[in-house]
Formats: C-alpha cells, structure tokens, sequence
C-alpha cells in the first residue's frame, strides 16, 4: 500500500509543481504594452493547463484510492 500511495502523491505533487512554476514562468512574460504578446503567453498558460491537469488529477485520484483501499478494514 505505502509504495503505490507515495509514487501516487509524489506524482501528483510534481505535476502541481511543474504546472505552477510554467504558469508562473508565462506570467512574467505578460506585458499590457503588447496585446499580441500577451495572448500568446494566455495561449501558453492554456495549453499547460490542458496538458498537465488532467495527469495531476488523475495521479490524485489514485492516490486517494489506494488509501481508500488500504484503510479498510481486512
């Protein structure tokens, strides 16, 4: 149970992480003298959005499943 629900968490947790730090990277990028710039960095952030959230949510998801699985009772 531990091994499945830690590479779980940790899967998750880098994922967040890297969908942080991108989107963060991105939004420095935006400057409002620049229209056409700063929809790119929006498309950008979409895109990383779209890509990573899914697999975060889905290493979460199975990250809560196995702890489901391992609190019950035998």
């Amino acid at each position: 149970m531990a091994g499945g629900f830690v590479a779980s968490v940790l899967g998750a947790v880098v994922l967040a992480a890297l969908t942080l730090h991108l989107l963060t990277q991105m939004a420095g990028h935006l400057s409002f003298q620049d229209p056409v710039g700063t929809l790119a960095a929006m498309g950008g952030m979409a895109v990383v959005l779209l890509l990573l959230l899914p697999f975060t949510a889905l290493c979460a998801r199975r990250a809560h499943s196995v702890w489901v699985r391992g609190s019950e009772p035998r």
